[in-house]
Order: structure tokens, then sequence, then C-alpha cells
């Protein structure tokens, strides 16, 4: 059976907000954040952080991405 219980996270921690079954009767805990999306203004910072690290590219994200994937592999 799976439960879902609404909680919120306050201090960086996970604080339900109703009372957790018994230790005993959980199998398993998976913990789904429902994360913001960025506004145009947030994007528009990104981008223009990335035009001036990779100046004359066509696309500055992929390049970007190509540049990780090398750096770390």
């Amino acid at each position: 059976m799976v439960k879902v219980i609404p909680a919120r996270i306050k201090n960086g921690q996970v604080i339900p907000d109703v009372a957790l079954p018994p230790d005993v009767e959980i199998k398993q805990v998976s913990i789904l954040v429902n994360v913001r999306e960025k506004t145009p203004a947030e994007e528009g910072t990104i981008l223009s952080k990335l035009v001036g690290i990779l100046k004359d590219v066509e696309d500055p994200r992929e390049e970007y991405g190509a540049y990780l994937a090398e750096k770390y592999r």
C-alpha cells in the first residue's frame, strides 16, 4: 500500500503534517518535491552568465552542457 503524507520543509528538514505510521509498518519512504519554475528574470540571468562565459557560440546552453560533460568525464 502507498500512503501519501503531506509535509513541509522547515530549516532544511522534512516535517510531516500528520502522524507517521509506526516504524514496523513502513517498508520504504520516498520524498516528492514540487519545485517552482524559474521566472523569466532568473532564466535571463542564467543565460546572460552563460553567454558571458561562452562567447561567440551558436547555442550557449548546449555548448555549456558539452563543456561540463567533457570536464567531468
